[in-house]
């Protein structure tokens, strides 16, 4: 088990790592002496390695060495840490069962795409292990992270994620099959004949994948993604730590010891925060690099030495960081200001090196150093022969180590449905902590714990996790002092409710609970065990004392027992005491009606959860606590108290809102009773009855800060918007390939995406191509007339195609705007205001336009809303955007409602081509501009659209058109990705929209929204800083008063006293006299706002492109791709279009830019729908 190499060697250490060892010392006699309790072992070896020495000295000290080893063997092989001769056996069957299949789809794919059977004969895929597997450190049922290379024309986004999908979701041995390629990594994790896979893919820059690839070779990274260097360096990264470690066996042992260790700490978790597999294992390897000739139980030892007492954020590195001519980015603090911030680097020995613990907050890092030191005080007891191994392993008691605790319920209608929300949900719990860290400038410290419990009672599927809260530690606190993390919550609820697939019924329940209120399930037995008045000597750190429900920190134990009135805890004060407190809003239809088991109040029920196995049932706008008596309570609160008054610790906060539109609390009985209007902890009512997006902290700042503070404040919300908006460029190339994932989800299935990705039945645009056979020169020819509605107003026009003179002869317009109210009306009177303007236009016809006898005027409709077409002449609307809402125009045919409208108005038209505004920008500037291929709005709303391969649209089940293409309306405003960098500000304006959770990309990117995020930013510095005045401007009150138009204005003043900005404030907000530097501020933001809008839209435009296959340059390919873009946004926010321009070529790189055109299409959606309706005529 143990190999001798080197303890008796002359030759000079070879050295391992970036420093030199800190001691070169094998095992002493007290190392030695621990191993004696092996000694039936001892004589299995005392046999078996007698036959190999010949040196009686040697001998012994092998014996012993080995014995040392074989304590911690036996201790992991009792703990079942090591699987059995059939399991394992089992899973190189599986592997070799997947291997297969691999190779099977990637040859049906080459032959499927046309290539020689020389081709299909050699097209091959290669399995690769990583992580415990390959590390040789995994156990009985882990899963086993696994990679398949496959060659350069097989994607990640549409091979992968649907072909290869498909292939296993037919496979009676495949269970639990779930893509999830919006991951920092993307993976497709499923069973296989019960073994868990983690399945990536990675396509290199290669024809034919060879069965022996050296994945370690620099080589494989040539011309490859992000995505595909992270999918490969698992491999890399593994191979490497195996070679810069001087014993493998050693430090295998020890990494399985210190993976058991994380585990029953509760600290062995990347998506939490804390460390997962390839940390742990670059952190034992680091030690082991330190110790050469350690064994194990001394490695383990040194383990907590050196970590107790490393200087974060130093990095642990294996071997010095190189960088490559690949130009790919690597850890360099000197060099990227974002790996400034991180709090405990590990970084990864392959190239390109990255810090592989970028996860770690402030407050998981203090959790890990805690059991470090705890682990340490274990391991010196047990080198005094004060306590034994197994004190080192004992389970950490999360559930009596605080007072407070977050509980995050997650529920759905099934397990399937549970599998796939648990995972989005669990890997956006780092963020509330990160949330809660940030709105509490770090005065309230979390401790996320990594395991999840199940309550086996619920009628629906069920999990939840748990965060320990409580106060920093040192902090000095003042009367009253509270953490209001209403907001918080808030915002983290929001962001998990951007879950691109969720279903009705996944729900997410967030509450403040006590220590003695934690649910029964949590605990292994199904109840809480008694508690025990004094600590056990064999875990003087770690077990806490008691009285009256008091309890230690971690670590704390020889401070002997505590009082329950402890000043230093998180207190949560309420009148209603006892009693769980959700803390999340609830959502409107957010329950499946299979778990709803009856109706209260007469409205439908969602679910809120209570200590023990009851479930209580609440109106969708009512929390009601059970056992409460009288007491109904909607959206309600945490108001964490750090108040050092004398009461009781257990006291909860204030949990009271409104029940009804009169502000009354309506008791479950369905009587009413007068809100608590008394102040709690110095927090005002009106602050705990009201659901609010801001903390407390913000209350009564105008009132206390000084001058000099309040414009710190007011920068210091600017500086934290800026970094909220920031954009870098790594972050918008996974928005360009979130983007691509959703546009094949899209194209395979309807629902399949929030991209609608929808079919417009244009399969061939307008090309104003000679034809000289033809009546007239050119290919589209008469006179046409298109309507153009897409936003607050319509415009129609018309115009002369195809004669002698010119492609367009003549050709006249009209803009007519909407009244706000036939904007949320009715479809009738809607329409009939569109078709009366019409027939005014119509009657104001000139001779210069000619209609042949005989013919019916043909007009093409651009209707800019979500439609799903059933012909290039008829669609059911999807949805109204852009502030319509006309709740019985949804499900009717447009067309059909627009025509019963012209006959009531007597015009006489036949509307030849329903096309969206961005399918008519695709038209009008292929019309002039032959390789254009996409057409990108950007205006009051926003859209794209492209040419699509008919043959990549699996949800088309047609006959394939001629031309073998068909224009896609991508509806592109609907695309949201966890990677969207969404502030409180969005979230507020989504809520408070007229779809909210809708069109996500939309309201961060189009004109109709940027300026009202400009507003809420400068509503929130009036509020708390006093930004303008004493008193907080009325006027930048009301929503949407400020609009982009008037932001561009002032984001374009380039006078030296930025009158235009003055005056602008002066005339829409009544806010006079603002100082100059007040002016800068608020350009600064313009910019921020629009910057970020910008760059996403680049990014998006990136996305299309890589869809395409635009995003490279190919050997001997000269065309130019061009993109058609209009829109009043693009074309007069001079600041955002040049912007989105200059992030479009630096996401593209210098090469592939210079073939890539943007085109301003002016007016291309009206001319557009135009052209599709003589290009689709019924006379043609």
């Amino acid at each position: 088990m143990v190999s001798s190499e080197g303890l008796n060697s002359s030759q000079p250490p070879k050295q391992y790592g970036v420093t030199k060892p800190i001691s070169m010392l094998g095992p002493t006699d007290a190392d030695m002496q621990r191993s004696r309790e092996l000694e039936k072992v001892f004589t299995f070896f005392f046999v078996s390695l007698s036959l190999c020495f010949r040196n009686w000295q040697a001998f012994v000290s092998e014996i012993l060495i080995s014995c040392c080893v074989c304590l911690l063997w036996k201790f992991l092989s009792d703990d079942g840490l090591y699987e059995s001769k059939e399991e394992a056996a089992k899973r190189e069957e599986v592997l070799g069962r997947i291997g297969q299949i691999v190779k099977d789809w990637v040859k049906q794919l080459t032959r499927l795409r046309g290539y020689t059977d020389q081709m299909v004969e050699d097209a091959n895929a290669v399995i690769f292990t990583f992580g415990s597997y390959r590390l040789g450190v995994h156990g009985p049922g882990a899963d086993i992270d696994t990679l398949c290379v496959g060659p350069s024309y097989i994607n990640r986004e549409e091979d992968f994620f649907f072909v290869l999908h498909n292939m296993l979701s037919e496979m009676e041995e495949v269970t639990e099959l779930q893509p999830v390629p919006d991951a920092h990594v993307p993976v497709m994790k499923f069973k296989f004949d019960g073994i868990s896979i983690d399945l990536l893919y990675a396509s290199i820059s290669l024809l034919v994948v060879p069965d022996d690839l050296d994945i370690s070779d620099v080589s494989v990274l040539y011309d490859v993604d992000e995505p595909t260097v992270r999918s490969l360096n698992g491999c890399r990264v593994a191979d490497q730590i195996l070679k810069l470690v001087p014993n493998v066996e050693h430090f295998r042992t020890t990494l399985r010891c210190l993976k058991l260790w994380a585990k029953r700490r509760g600290v062995y978790s990347n998506v939490t925060g804390f460390l997962g597999g390839v940390n742990w294992a670059i952190l034992v390897a680091r030690v082991c690099q330190l110790y050469p000739k350690a064994i194990p139980s001394m490695l383990v030892s040194r383990f907590f030495r050196v970590y107790t007492q490393w200087r974060w954020p130093n990095p642990v590195m294996l071997c010095p960081i190189e960088e490559d001519e690949l130009g790919f980015s690597v850890w360099d603090p000197r060099k990227n200001p974002r790996d400034r911030t991180h709090h405990m680097p590990i970084i990864t020995p392959a190239y390109p090196c990255m810090n592989s613990s970028y996860n770690v907050s402030t407050s998981t890092l203090r959790v890990m150093m805690e059991q470090f030191q705890h682990g340490n005080k274990i391991c010196e007891e047990i080198e005094l022969n004060k306590s034994q191994w197994s004190t080192l392993f004992e389970p950490h008691l999360f559930f009596e180590s605080y007072k407070n605790y977050l509980q995050v319920d997650i529920v759905a209608a099934d397990v399937d449905d549970l599998r796939s929300w648990k995972g989005w949900v669990e890997s956006r719990l780092r963020q509330l902590t990160l949330m809660i860290e940030r709105d509490t400038y770090g005065k309230l410290q979390c401790h996320p714990y990594p395991h999840e419990y199940v309550d086996n009672s619920k009628p629906c599927a069920h999990c939840a996790f748990f965060m320990g809260l409580q106060r920093k530690q040192g902090e000095i606190i003042q009367e009253g002092q509270q953490f209001d993390i209403r907001g918080t919550v808030d915002e983290f609820r929001h962001s998990i409710n951007m879950y691109m697939f969720w279903k009705p019924g996944m729900e997410i329940y967030v509450s403040h609970v006590r220590r003695k209120q934690i649910p029964s399930y949590v605990f292994p037995d199904g109840y809480r065990r008694p508690r025990h008045p004094r600590v056990s000597s064999q875990q003087p750190s770690d077990k806490p004392s008691y009285e009256d429900g008091g309890a230690s920190r971690v670590g704390s134990g020889e401070r002997g027992l505590k009082r329950k009135r402890d000043p230093d805890e998180a207190n949560v004060k309420n009148d209603m005491p006892d009693k769980r407190c959700s803390i999340s809003p609830q959502r409107r239809d957010s329950i499946s009606p299979e778990i709803i088991s009856h109706k209260f109040g007469g409205t439908s029920a969602c679910l809120a959860f209570s200590e023990g196995n009851e479930m209580c049932e609440v109106d969708k706008k009512m929390f009601c606590p059970d056992d409460v008596e009288g007491g109904c309570t909607s959206n309600s609160s945490v108001i964490t108290s750090l108040s050092s008054d004398i009461g009781s610790c257990e006291d909860i906060g204030n949990e009271s809102v409104a029940g009804s539109s009169k502000g009354n609390n309506g008791s479950a009985d369905g009587s009413v009773e007068e809100p608590n209007a008394a102040v709690v902890d110095g927090v005002d009512a009106e602050a705990v009855q009201k659901p609010v997006l801001r903390h407390v902290f913000s209350i009564g700042v105008n009132r206390k800060m000084g001058k000099d503070g309040r414009w710190a404040r007011a920068i210091e919300i600017v500086k934290e918007m800026e970094e909220k908006c920031a954009t870098p460029i790594g972050k918008l190339k996974q928005v360009a390939d979130a983007m691509v994932v959703e546009m094949h989800a899209g194209l395979a299935s309807e629902g399949g995406s929030k991209l609608k990705m929808l079919i417009s039945y244009v399969d061939n645009l307008p090309t104003g191509i000679l034809v000289p056979s033809c009546t007239y020169a050119y290919d589209e020819n008469g006179l046409f007339y298109a309507l153009d509605l897409g936003g607050t107003n319509f415009r129609v026009l018309r115009m002369q195609l195809g004669q002698e003179d010119g492609r367009i002869v003549n050709q006249e317009f009209a803009e007519v705007p909407i009244p706000p109210n036939l904007m949320t009306g009715t479809s009738d009177a809607l329409f009939d205001y569109i078709a009366a303007e019409l027939a005014k236009f119509v009657s104001q016809e000139g001779e210069e336009f000619q209609l042949p006898p005989g013919k019916k005027r043909e007009l093409g409709f651009t209707f800019s809303f979500p439609v799903t077409q059933t012909s290039i002449a008829s669609g059911t609307l999807v949805r109204w955007t852009k502030g319509f809402s006309i709740d019985d125009a949804v499900g009717q045919d447009v067309v059909a409602e627009l025509t019963k409208a012209m006959e009531r108005q007597g015009v006489h038209m036949h509307v030849s081509a329903l096309v969206n505004d961005t399918v008519g920008t695709l038209a009008g500037g292929k019309y002039f501009h032959k390789d254009v291929i996409a057409a990108v709005i950007l205006g009051t709303g926003t859209n794209a659209a492209y040419v699509e391969r008919a043959h990549a649209i699996p949800k088309w089940y047609g006959a394939l058109p001629e031309s073998g293409e068909m224009v896609i309306n991508m509806e592109w405003g609907n695309f949201r990705s966890s990677h969207l960098p969404l502030t409180e500000y969005d979230l507020e304006l989504d809520v408070e929209s007229l779809n909210p959770g809708e069109q996500i990309f939309e309201k961060i990117i189009s004109g109709m929204y940027l300026g009202e995020i400009v507003r809420r930013v400068l509503l929130k510095m009036a509020e708390e800083a006093a930004f303008f005045s004493e008193t907080v401007p009325a006027k930048l009150k009301v929503p949407f008063i400020l609009r982009t138009p008037d932001m561009s204005a002032m984001h374009h003043d380039t006078s030296s006293d930025l009158k235009v900005v003055g005056n602008k404030l002066k005339d829409i907000l009544e806010i006079s006299n603002t100082s100059l530097k007040t002016r800068k501020v608020v350009v600064e933001l313009c910019n921020i706002v629009a910057t970020r809008g910008a760059r996403l839209a680049a990014a998006g435009i990136l996305g299309i492109l890589k869809k395409m296959g635009k995003d490279k340059v190919k050997v001997g390919d000269k065309q130019r791709t061009m993109i058609a873009l209009d829109g009043g946004l693009y074309e007069h926010y001079s600041e955002y279009s040049k912007c989105m321009e200059n992030t479009l070529n630096e996401l593209l790189g210098e090469e592939v830019s210079k073939s890539i055109e943007i085109v301003h299409s002016n007016d291309g959606s009206g001319i557009g729908a135009a052209l599709l309706a003589a290009s689709h005529s019924q006379y043609r």
